[in-house]
């Protein structure tokens, strides 16, 4: 992976990743989230993101991919 200018930030829980989301503000250019995360879930994860109004980019990966998940996902806004 080529970084032409910006940062990668990591968290090792969903409870980590949405407080560096919420305390940095729109900072981040794109979010990638798995679905399955410790503490909270990656989808509830995308829909405090969107609740507090921000429209960053974000990609959700799961194993476990079913109609639900895509249906889900796509209700509270996943890019992809």
């Amino acid at each position: 992976m080529r970084l032409d200018e910006g940062d990668v930030v990591t968290a090792v829980s969903g409870r980590e990743a949405l407080d560096q989301i919420l305390d940095t503000g729109s900072q981040f250019t794109l979010i990638v989230a798995d679905w399955n995360m410790a503490d909270i879930s990656g989808i509830d994860l995308l829909k405090t993101v969107r609740s507090k109004g921000s429209k960053v980019p974000f990609i959700m990966l799961t194993a476990n991919l079913t109609p639900h998940h895509t249906k889900l996902a796509a209700r509270y806004g996943v890019d992809d």
